[in-house]
């Protein structure tokens, strides 16, 4: 509970903190090799990773201006393009 701006915080008897990307550190994820797609709600961004490293960072605002923007990095990230992969016979 948190009493005043700047004060300390009391834990919240029996919460657990998600165990989901989005609720974990950046060094969790780093350590972990994550790889997928992390929604940082306090900074207002998307990030997509690969083996524990942020390949690509999506603004709000850049999503607010184009609502393919997140998938556009995916397709970057990932060299997922039209063609890139050979349909089987």
């Amino acid at each position: 509970m948190i009493l005043a701006m700047g004060a300390k915080t009391d834990v919240i008897e029996g919460f657990k903190r998600p165990n989901h990307a989005d609720f974990k550190t950046t060094q969790e994820l780093k350590e972990e090799k994550f790889s997928g797609i992390r929604h940082n709600s306090l900074a207002r961004w998307v990030e997509i990773w690969t083996l524990g490293n942020i390949e690509k960072v999506v603004t709000d605002a850049k999503i607010e201006q184009d609502p393919n923007a997140v998938n556009r990095g995916i397709e970057e990230v990932f060299a997922l393009h039209v063609g890139s992969v050979k349909e089987r016979k």
